[in-house]
């Protein structure tokens, strides 16, 4: 199982943010947030709509690329700073 990795310093906050496909029994691409090792937030997109396609493997990827970018800038406009800055100034 392939997927995409960043870690990336928010705020002063590291944070690590994967994306893999969850394979064909899940049949879903799930995003995770990681801070101190802990996952705080989660996405998936299902693709079941997309598996009689012929064109599958590149869908998937499609999906992956842009949820995990969407996710990246989700944290830097801000828009998921409760689930990791809790506490923080």
């Amino acid at each position: 199982m392939s997927g995409i990795n960043t870690k990336i310093k928010y705020k002063g906050t590291s944070i690590d943010v994967q994306t893999q496909d969850k394979g064909p029994q899940a049949k879903c691409v799930e995003t995770l947030i990681y801070k101190s090792g802990k996952i705080v937030f989660s996405q998936k997109s299902y693709y079941t709509q997309f598996i009689e396609e012929g064109n599958l493997k590149e869908k998937i990827n499609q999906i992956m690329e842009e949820q995990h970018y969407s996710v990246l800038n989700k944290i830097y406009d801000g828009e998921l700073d409760r689930y990791f800055l809790q506490g923080k100034s």
